[in-house]
This record gives structure tokens, sequence and C-alpha cells, in this order.
């Protein structure tokens, strides 16, 4: 398993696991898979939230501009 997986699941094992806690979310789940849009929504915050503290360290050290 790659270490940045490690690393994102570390901090979303917590709202993962309150998702299925949710009483209505098994009826909406039949029409619209809402805990996957949640967990993939939460992932590509964290890819871009990355993607940008990586930029901003690479111009402070300017490597890129």
């Amino acid at each position: 398993m790659p270490a940045w997986y490690f690393f994102l699941t570390v901090h979303f094992n917590h709202f993962l696991s309150q998702i299925d806690k949710i009483p209505f979310l098994g009826y909406l789940n039949y029409f619209v898979p809402v805990a996957q849009i949640i967990a993939i929504t939460q992932l590509w915050i964290t890819a871009v939230g990355l993607f940008y503290l990586v930029q901003l360290a690479l111009r402070w050290v300017k490597m890129i501009e």
C-alpha cells in the first residue's frame, strides 16, 4: 500500500465511520450513492489542497515561478 494512502485514510477514518450512522442514508443510497460521493469529494479536496501546499512550498524555495 502506498504511503499517501495511509496519510489520507488516517484523517478521514473518523468521518467515514460516522456516515453509516445516518438513519435515512440506506434509502437515499438506493438512488444516489451519497457515501461514495462524500468519500470521493473528501479525497479530491485533500488532493487539491496538497497540490497547492506543494506549489506554495516550491514557490517559496523559488524552484518554480
